[in-house]
């Protein structure tokens, strides 16, 4: 066996090792592996890991973010609240006067159009708000179809609706009730409803002033057909209109951004869809800097929170594990 040996290893002094067993049931297991002593074991250096870990951000993102300060409200908001004194004043806040008579505006329009000439005498701003309290008022007291409102019956009859609005004069606003002129339409999948969420926007300025908001999609059912229906799996309203929601702590929404695909007014900034739509609606809502923002999985990414402390907005969201 030694003629197949290397001259250099015929030459190395003879030297003993040590090997460490333990007796585990029937069989024996080796402790430790073949070393030459103990003292060279304990001298033997200790090898570095290879894994250097180096903090990239010391300061961590999000604790320079400032204070929230609730602004002082402007003289002319302040007279505002002052003159409110009913619920109904309050609604009028989000439903102006002057957004009635722009859909009482195209509903004569698209009327005329029609040849629904019949109509226009049932078309008016008081017949408008009716129509808004009756549709309201189904949310909690609904019946399997709105004529049953009217009957005489005493388990359909409704007092309330029926001493303040004729069945003919709601079906007829409904029939033509419209909110842009059809002559102008786009390639916006919402351009007939557009005006609805214009008019929403425009008076979330009255919430920008909470502090904590959170952004999450809102899901309005619908079964028919439509380009811009959704079906989300999993979800407690699964078909319908998809929209992106801005809303505070109390549930008050300040902006709204209906998703139709592609044609979404969302501005792409490079970060994803989840963190676009964070960034979008902070701006569109012009948050104030301080404010706190709360999202989850599907918005939630480092590149956004990075983004969020450099506008001095704090944001908190969920992660997944295995992301």
């Amino acid at each position: 066996m030694t003629r197949h040996l290397p001259r250099r290893l015929l030459a190395v002094h003879a030297e003993q090792r040590k090997r460490k067993r333990a007796a585990v049931g029937n069989r024996a297991v080796r402790l430790e592996n073949d070393s030459d002593t103990e003292d060279e074991d304990e001298q033997r250096p200790v090898r570095p890991s290879r894994t250097q870990w180096t903090p990239q951000d010391p300061g961590l993102v999000g604790v320079n973010t400032p204070e929230f300060i609730k602004p002082v409200m402007s003289d002319e908001n302040r007279e505002k609240l002052e003159d409110l004194s009913t619920a109904y004043d309050y609604y009028k806040l989000f439903q102006s006067d002057a957004f009635a008579n722009e859909v009482v505006f195209q509903s004569r329009l698209y009327a005329v159009h029609k040849g629904l000439i019949c109509n226009l005498p049932h078309i008016s701003r008081d017949t408008y708000r009716c129509m808004e309290a009756v549709l309201l008022h189904s949310g909690y007291h609904s019946v399997p179809r709105r004529k049953m409102l009217w009957e005489l019956k005493q388990d359909c009859h409704n007092n309330l609706v029926a001493d303040n609005i004729r069945r003919d004069t709601m079906d007829a606003m409904l029939q033509c009730l419209h909110f842009r002129d059809n002559a102008k339409i786009d390639d916006d999948g919402y351009f007939k409803v557009r005006p609805i969420f214009a008019n929403l926007n425009k008076a979330g300025h009255w919430f920008v002033d909470e502090g904590q908001f959170s952004v999450d999609e809102v899901m309005i059912p619908y079964f028919g057909r439509h380009s811009s229906k959704q079906f989300i799996h999993g979800k407690p309203i699964r078909y319908g209109y998809k929209v992106w929601a801005l809303c505070t702590s109390g549930g008050s929404g300040v902006w709204f951004e209906p998703y139709c695909g592609r044609d979404t007014r969302v501005e792409d900034m490079g970060l994803g869809q989840g963190p676009n739509v964070v960034l979008q609606l902070l701006e569109k809502a012009s948050l104030l800097p301080g404010s706190e923002l709360f999202f989850d999985n599907l918005f939630t990414s480092f590149p956004l929170l990075d983004n969020l402390s450099a506008r001095n907005i704090a944001g908190t969201g969920t992660v997944r594990q295995n992301r």
